[in-house]
């Protein structure tokens, strides 16, 4: 049974994950305005939170102390995170030199910075912050469920909306943190008390009437990593994109495996850990030769380009250097 439910949560994960990196694709090639795409992040604007609503739907509290969890999701996503944001780095560093005019100080200094500052990995891999901000995410859950406070997550909203409203921006990209921990709860209490029992049908429909009505008449987004309301409003973000998280789960669950989406699902951590610097290098490579790097063309090419390597990748990083991804 649980193999079932990693088929869909795969299928889930990979769909979003090609949805990341198509973004960035249009976004390194300027045609971010694109209109497909705009209607699709419109459609499934929850995209993000997925990914907390996953871990929280699969987390497990920790067996052999807390050390020992720590250390375990310090291995999958802290390791990760640092390893990929010096990859980036070093791949960015030679073309930072001879383009950004500034001093080799501050350039070495920049991931440094970025991770403090905000929580990514600087210009060498700005997508990573999730991992950083998950490992949070999951060490906050984990204490709150050890001590039997989780039920104060509920709140964490509120605590969220502040940070936001206040424009107060929290050093390693914690200002997430509340909602983070929010969607990840969400996960959790969906599996261990509404999915199977009477409550899960009727909560399916008012979903689907939640999201149908949000979508058309007050659509509200939300930007995750930095906790800041890009269209509508906060808390009506919150609902539709809950509601948007169950009707996925529910279609996923029929839907069950679609090879490709569910390879590239399994394999989400190397997508997202690589993509960026794939991009990055390409990109000053043919800017180093002042060969045009906007445009549909462009876009065309990365595409190619970085979905015919990333299975590449995926062998390589799941044969000998494995630790790299914290396996």
């Amino acid at each position: 049974m649980e193999k079932a439910r990693l088929k869909y949560f795969d299928l889930v994960s990979g769909l979003f994950m090609v949805q990341i990196i198509v973004m960035h694709i249009l976004q390194f090639s300027g045609n971010f305005d694109n209109k497909v795409f705009n209607f699709v992040m419109h459609v499934s604007f929850f995209f993000m939170p997925w990914f907390y609503f996953k871990s929280g739907y699969l987390y497990t509290p920790a067996k052999y102390g807390i050390k020992s969890y720590l250390l375990s999701k310090a291995k999958s996503l802290l390791l990760p995170f640092v390893l990929f944001t010096l990859i980036g780095f070093v791949l960015s560093f030679p073309f930072e030199i001879a383009e950004s005019g500034r001093s080799i100080w501050r350039i070495l200094l920049s991931p440094g910075y970025a991770m403090i500052r905000w929580g990514n990995g600087g210009n060498g891999n700005q997508p990573i912050w999730f991992l950083l901000s998950l490992f949070f995410a999951l060490t906050g859950f984990m204490f709150l469920d050890k001590f039997k406070i989780k039920r104060l997550i509920i709140l964490f909203p509120i605590f969220g909306y502040l940070l936001y409203h206040f424009n107060l921006n929290l050093p390693l990209g914690l200002s997430n943190l509340f909602l983070s921990i929010f969607f990840l709860y969400a996960g959790h209490i969906f599996r261990h008390h509404i999915e199977g029992t009477k409550y899960s049908v009727w909560l399916l429909w008012t979903s689907v009437a939640i999201y149908g009505l949000t979508q058309l008449f007050y659509f509200s987004y939300l930007d995750m990593r930095i906790n800041t309301v890009i269209s509508g409003d906060y808390f009506v973000y919150l609902v539709s994109a809950l509601s948007g998280l169950l009707v996925t789960y529910f279609i996923a669950k029929k839907a069950d495996y679609f090879k490709p989406l569910n390879y590239i699902g399994k394999n989400s951590m190397i997508y997202f850990v690589v993509h960026w610097a794939i991009m990055l290098l390409i990109k000053n490579i043919l800017d180093a030769f002042s060969i045009k790097t906007t445009g549909c063309i462009f876009a065309a090419l990365l595409s190619v380009i970085v979905f015919g390597l990333l299975p590449f990748c995926v062998s390589v990083l799941n044969g000998r250097l494995k630790a790299l991804i914290g396996k």
